[in-house]
C-alpha cells in the first residue's frame, strides 16, 4: 500500500519492561482503541461457503469511515500488521505496524502508521488530519507507557461512578462477605474496574492479581453472588478461536449447539472444554453494556501466537522460538488441522501445505528452540493461518475445575443447578479422540466409533470427541482395534470427575477432562497418549514406547502402542 504519496508516522519508544510485558499490553488494541477514543464498532457476517466478513465502521482521520476488517497478521512477542482498506473517504486505506525489539535494559518499541491517499488531491487533506490522529495516537501510546511502570485504572478508562442504590449494595457485600480482604479487594473492583474487565471477570486472572490460592478466590465471589454483588456466569466458548460466544446462567441438562460468527463454525457448547465459568458486577449494582471496539486483538485470542494472511500461491513463515508442548496449524475459514508436537528430536525447520483437501501433512514434529514452519497456500483464493498452542489459555476456568474444587459446590446459587442436575464425584476413565487427514467434506466416523465402543458417555463435536468410561481397561481395551487406525489419534486419563445430571447422559467436566483433551496434541495415529499416572496393570497388551512427553509446562503423557491380541470393542 505504501507509495511516495504516503502519509506516514512513526513513534520510537521506549520501555524498561520485557518484551512479553509489552506485548502483553500493546497488543491488546481493544484497550488501546478505547484509550485513543476512536469508537470503534464491528459486526460479523457468515457466509455459506465458511467465509466470515467483518464489516468495522468509526471515525478515521476526521471521518466517519467503513471498512471490511481482515485478521491481523503477528508474531507474538515480536511485531503486528493492521492493513485495512476504507469504502469511501480521503483515504484508500492504511497500514499500522508496531514492532518490539530487545534493547539493554528494556524494550524498543516502533509504532508506524502509513496512509495511502485516494488520489494525490487528498493527500494535503490526508496530511492535516494526520496531525489530530497524531496527537490521539500519542496520548494513548503514552498512557500504555506509564501503565508499564505503574499499573492501575488508566483514567480514560474508569467506570462511571455509582449510583446510590449501587454504592448501597457494594456496602452490604463488603460487610456480608466472609472474607474481609478479599471483599475489599472485591469491591474496590467493582467501584474502580473498566467496565471490559467487569463484564468478564475471570476467578484465575483476578487469584494472580490478588495473589490468592483460586479456590479462596472462587469461594468469595460465590459469596459476593449470594449477596447480590455479582452474577455468576457459563461462557460457552469455541474450540478454534476460544472466544465466548454464548451465556448461560445455569448449567445445561442436554447438548447446547451454539455457532461462532467468527469462525463460522457450529459446535456443541457443553463439550467439556468449552464451558467457562466467568463472573459480572450485577445489574443491580451497575447497569451496563460493553461493545467490543476491536476484534482481531492478538489479547482476545492469547493462545494463537502467530497469525497470517495468504493470498492464493502465496507463503508465510513463521519462525519463532518454541517451548517443548503441543501446537497446532489452522486455517480460516476452517479447513482441517495440522498438529506440531515440539519435543527434543525434532527438526529444526518444516513446511505445512494448505489444500483443497485440508493441511498436509498432519503431524510434524520440530525440536524445541528456534523452529521455521514455512506455510504455503495452494488453494485458489486467499486463507488465513494461525499457529496456536493447544493448552487452555491460563485465564479460562473450566465449570469442570470450578466444580472439584473445595467449598464450591456448598455455594453454588440455586439456580445455577437446573432440577435434576446434582454434581457428584465419580471415578472415571476420560477418552479424547479427533480424525486427522481426512479430505475436507469427507465423512466424520468418529460418531460411529464411538457408538460401538461402548462408552458410558460422551460429547461429540465434527472432528473430535471426549468419552467417558468406568475403568481404564475399559477405555484402553476400546482403542485396541482401532488403535492403528490411520485417521484417529487418541488421548486416555483415569482419575476423578464431576458429573452433572444423570450418571450415564450428564454433562462430565473437570481437570482429568481438560488434561485429557489438551494431552491430544501429543497423540499420533497409531500411537495413544496416556496422562502420567495411569496403572499399567489396566494397559494388558499395550506397551510404552516413549516416556514422559511435555503437553505444556504442567502435564505430561507416555506414548503407548497396542502389541497384544485384540479383543475387539
Amino acid at each position: 500500500m505504501a507509495d511516495k504519496q504516503t502519509v506516514r508516522a512513526v513513534w520510537e519508544l521506549e520501555s524498561s519492561a520485557s518484551r512479553a510485558e509489552v506485548w502483553a499490553l500493546f497488543s491488546d488494541t481493544d484497550r488501546y482503541n478505547r484509550v485513543a477514543g476512536f469508537g470503534f464498532r464491528f459486526e460479523e457476517v457468515p457466509h455459506a461457503d465458511g467465509r466470515v466478513t467483518r464489516r468495522g465502521t468509526g471515525k478515521v482521520l476526521g471521518v466517519a469511515l467503513s471498512w471490511q476488517e481482515q485478521p491481523f497478521e503477528y508474531r507474538e512477542n515480536a511485531w503486528y500488521r493492521i492493513r485495512r482498506r476504507f469504502e469511501g473517504g480521503p483515504a484508500e486505506g492504511y497500514v499500522i505496524t508496531l514492532r518490539l525489539a530487545d534493547r539493554p535494559g528494556g524494550t524498543a518499541i516502533r509504532y508506524s502508521i502509513e496512509v495511502t491517499p485516494r488520489n494525490f488531491l487528498m493527500r494535503p487533506v490526508v496530511a492535516l488530519e494526520m496531525k489530530q490522529t497524531r496527537k490521539n495516537v500519542t496520548r494513548a501510546l503514552d498512557a500504555l507507557l506509564e501503565q508499564l511502570v505503574e499499573p492501575g485504572v488508566m483514567p480514560s478508562l474508569a467506570p462511571p461512578p455509582l449510583t446510590d442504590a449501587g454504592r448501597a449494595a457494594l456496602a452490604a457485600a463488603r460487610a456480608g462477605m466472609a472474607d474481609a480482604e478479599l471483599s475489599q479487594r472485591l469491591c474496590d473492583f467493582v467501584a474502580t474496574a473498566p467496565l471490559r474487565d467487569q463484564d468478564r471477570m475471570h476467578p484465575l486472572r483476578l487469584a494472580r492479581a490478588w495473589q490468592a490460592p483460586p479456590a479462596r478466590v472462587a469461594v468469595s465471589l460465590l459469596d459476593a453472588v449470594d449477596l447480590g454483588l455479582l452474577t455468576l456466569s457459563l461462557d460457552l466458548i469455541c474450540p478454534l478461536c476460544r472466544g465466548p460466544k454464548k451465556r448461560l446462567g445455569a448449567l445445561p441438562r442436554g447438548r447446547v449447539t451454539v455457532h461462532c460468527t467468527s469462525c463460522n463454525v457450529h459446535y456443541d457448547g457443553t463439550y467439556p472444554d468449552s464451558v467457562a465459568v466467568s463472573f459480572r458486577t450485577a445489574p443491580a449494582v451497575r447497569e451496563f453494556e460493553v461493545n467490543p471496539e476491536c476484534l482481531g486483538s492478538p489479547a482476545n485470542q492469547v493462545h494463537v501466537i502467530a497469525q497470517d494472511n495468504l493470498a492464493a500461491d502465496g507463503e508465510a513463515v513463521f519462525e519463532m522460538q518454541l517451548a517443548p508442548g503441543a501446537y497446532r496449524v489452522r486455517t480460516l475459514p476452517p479447513r482441517d488441522t495440522a498438529s506440531l508436537q515440539v519435543e527434543p528430536g525434532g527438526q529444526a525447520h518444516a513446511a505445512i501445505d494448505v489444500g483443497a483437501g485440508g493441511l498436509r501433512p498432519v503431524n510434524i514434529v520440530a525440536a524445541p528452540g528456534v523452529v521455521r514452519l514455512a506455510v504455503h497456500n495452494g488453494t485458489d483464493g486467499p486463507v488465513a493461518v494461525a499457529l496456536d498452542r493447544r493448552a487452555m489459555p491460563a485465564d479460562v476456568l473450566s465449570v469442570g475445575r470450578l466444580l472439584r474444587m473445595p467449598g464450591v459446590l456448598e455455594r453454588l446459587p440455586t439456580a445455577f443447578l437446573t432440577p435434576g442436575s446434582a454434581v457428584q464425584n465419580v471415578e472415571a476413565a476420560i477418552l479424547a479422540a479427533e480424525t486427522v487427514g481426512l479430505d475436507a467434506g469427507a465423512a466424520d466416523p468418529l460418531r460411529a466409533w464411538a457408538e460401538a465402543a461402548g462408552a458410558r458417555a460422551y460429547r461429540y463435536q465434527p472432528g473430535r470427541l471426549v468419552a467417558r468410561f468406568a475403568r481404564l481397561s475399559d477405555a484402553m481395551r476400546s482403542l485396541e482395534a482401532s488403535a492403528d487406525l490411520p485417521w484417529m489419534q487418541a488421548a486416555v486419563g483415569a482419575g476423578v470427575v464431576a458429573v452433572v445430571g444423570d450418571d450415564d447422559e450428564g454433562m462430565f467436566a473437570g481437570a482429568l477432562v481438560d488434561d485429557t483433551v489438551a494431552a491430544l496434541g501429543c497423540a499420533r495415529p497409531g500411537q495413544v497418549v496416556v496422562l502420567e499416572g495411569a496403572a499399567p496393570d489396566e494397559m494388558p497388551g499395550w506397551q510404552i514406547t516413549q516416556r514422559s512427553v511435555a503437553v505444556h509446562a504442567d502435564l505430561r503423557v507416555h506414548r503407548l502402542r497396542f502389541t497384544g491380541p485384540s479383543a475387539g470393542v
